[in-house]
């Protein structure tokens, strides 16, 4: 295994604290519909085993449980296994956009710490969709995060902030409605902080867990920023591959005249002789040139996939800073391959 690695590792959930809804749910995994970013499948871990109702049984109430037709006052809970009924409730969302459009119950949940959220839910003869939203009650703005049939995230949620959770049901639902939904969180933590083991944890972008230490730990990850970027010799070498894990933690920290907003970036800074040209191809990606510093005015070539900063440009006033930038924070792509070459004078 590499020195680095972060470490997203998940412990099955579902079967533990919803196995007694599958025969009613009928077939609730099968039925996604994909919804927004955010979603990796089931299995993250939640730091309750129980909800408000206790231990399950399959038999629910008939009441809403903790939840309200409303998203004005909506009761406030943390993670836990919570148990509800759509019957009687309005549609409060209205978009049926990763949904049905039909009657939803909403419940505010707090995060003591920076974190990441995930919510699970299956219901009594439906698939119930999961909203995440940030702004509260400004449902306009329109979810941050859903889904159905599948766990929904809603990433790095800022500390001693909170988020409304909507869980929805289909137009024209009849009977009771009944459902379970489980709420998990899982922390977010810096450099220096521990990163293996229970509870589940996650470094913060820009950071990696090192599993080579003794006790694993938050790192800085070489090339998330300017000041620790990795260096590519072209003086040694005419050319030099690399490859960009983009599941290693970038974060998004520069910008560039003709990338994206919120897209995962690594820098290089690449050394080479006075008088020698610079290309650089990332099929995939979006690559920056800012020649002798990191700033963003001294941006030199921008493009999708390649970019040539003819000599003697490149390396008149010192080093070359490439920016290569990746998916958007928060979503998982395949690994770019990038490769440097140099040009003659």
């Amino acid at each position: 295994m590499a020195a680095f690695d972060h470490r997203w590792a998940f412990r099955p959930f579902v079967a533990l604290a919803l196995a007694p809804w599958f025969s009613m749910a009928g077939c609730a995994g099968s039925d996604g519909d994909g919804g927004s970013a955010g979603g990796t499948g089931p299995g993250a871990t939640s730091s309750a085993s129980t909800g408000a109702t206790g231990g399950s049984t399959g038999e629910l109430p008939p009441e809403s449980g903790p939840f309200s037709d409303g998203c004005n006052d909506p009761p406030t809970l943390g993670p836990g296994v919570f148990e509800g009924a759509l019957g009687g409730a309005s549609n409060t969302v209205g978009d049926p956009a990763c949904g049905f459009g039909g009657p939803d119950r909403f419940a505010r949940i707090e995060v003591p710490v920076r974190a990441d959220l995930w919510a699970y839910a299956v219901g009594e003869g439906f698939v119930p969709s999961v909203r995440w939203f940030r702004a509260g009650c400004a449902l306009d703005a329109g979810a941050d995060a859903c889904g159905r049939g599948r766990v929904v995230w809603a990433l790095d949620v800022q500390p001693t902030s909170a988020l409304l959770l909507s869980i929805g049901g289909p137009s024209g639902l009849e009977g009771e409605g009944r459902f379970r939904v489980e709420v998990g969180m899982r922390p977010i933590v810096g450099v220096g902080a521990a990163c293996a083991g229970a509870p589940e944890v996650r470094c913060e972008p820009g950071t990696v867990c090192d599993l080579s230490a003794d006790v694993p730990v938050c790192v800085a990850l070489p090339g998330d920023v300017c000041a620790d970027p990795i260096v590519v010799d072209l003086e040694a070498a005419a050319e030099v591959a690399q490859t960009v894990d983009w599941g290693r933690g970038y974060g998004d920290a520069h910008a560039s005249t003709c990338g994206g907003a919120r897209r995962k970036d690594a820098v290089f800074r690449v050394d080479g002789p006075a008088g020698a040209g610079l290309e650089v191809s990332a099929p995939g990606a979006v690559v920056a040139v800012r020649t002798a510093t990191c700033v963003p005015d001294a941006e030199a070539a921008c493009a999708a996939e390649a970019v040539e900063v003819p000599a003697p440009a490149a390396f008149a006033e010192g080093p070359s800073y490439v920016f290569v930038e990746g998916p958007q924070v928060g979503a998982f792509g395949p690994p770019t391959d990038v490769t440097f070459r140099r040009l003659p004078p």
